[in-house]
């Protein structure tokens, strides 16, 4: 009888671990956006480390000491963003010691003031790693949509 028990928890684990890597599985045609269009569409755009995690994995609050702001007025150097978690979840789940460009919307709420989330435009969007070439990206993003891109704001 032990066998059988083993068996089924070890066939559980298995059907469980499938489930939760395909929850989240993009068309195998699909492409995630370049740098340069998150920049284009996000309104805050940041660069910067994780430096805490409040909340549960699947979804939570990530507090960022920001090295660099890119896009947006008013960002200090430390802020607190909701809405980042488990990639199964087809959010963006941004390590610690991992430099990050981060694309973010700003609430304001009238009691606690000026709130930051991050901002999904298709999954895992929120955050891109940042690579030696990625302020040449961004930079493209920045610079006037539609245009011949020429002139940069």
């Amino acid at each position: 009888m032990p066998k059988i028990a083993n068996v089924t928890i070890t066939l559980l684990v298995f059907l469980c671990g499938i489930h939760q890597s395909s929850q989240c599985s993009p068309p195998r045609d699909w492409n995630p956006p370049t740098i340069t269009e998150l920049t284009e569409k996000a309104p805050i755009v940041v660069r910067g480390f994780v430096v805490k995690k409040v909340g549960d994995i699947n979804l939570y609050t990530a507090c960022l000491r920001i090295s660099h702001v890119y896009k947006g007025s008013g960002v200090k150097s430390y802020i607190c963003v909701s809405r980042f978690g488990s990639t199964a979840a087809c959010l963006s789940d941004p390590a610690y010691g991992v430099e990050y460009l981060f694309f973010l919307n700003r609430k304001i709420n009238e009691k606690l003031g000026t709130e930051y989330e991050a901002r999904y435009d298709t999954i895992h969007s929120a955050t891109r790693v940042f690579k030696k070439n990625s302020e040449d990206e961004v930079r493209d993003g920045k610079c006037c949509p539609g245009s011949s891109k020429s002139t940069y704001l």
